[in-house]
């Protein structure tokens, strides 16, 4: 049986950003994830685990993205808060 080299590349690609711990490098390491996944779904498939790992590999990914991106949005938040703050502040003046 011959299998093709695709359908694992994806998945070396998926450990490596789960594994990363590199904030410079997170986000590259999920897009070069989410593309190798995509290059993977060119290569037919008739394993049914092989159609459903891709799907959750991506939600993990996913999942990832959202937790980088709450990271970032209390920050901003606090900001804009900050901002609206000193505008009310401004305007009763």
């Amino acid at each position: 049986m011959n299998i093709p080299h695709a359908l694992f590349l994806w998945r070396e690609a998926y450990i490596r950003a789960v594994c990363e711990t590199d904030d410079s490098l997170m986000m590259s390491r999920i897009y070069e994830a989410r593309a190798a996944i995509e290059q993977r779904r060119l290569t037919p498939v008739t394993n049914e685990d092989e159609l459903v790992a891709p799907v959750t590999a991506e939600a993990g990914l996913q999942s990832m993205i959202t937790e980088r991106t709450s990271k970032t949005v209390p920050c901003f938040q606090t900001f804009w808060d900050r901002g609206n703050e000193i505008s009310r502040v401004n305007s009763v003046m």
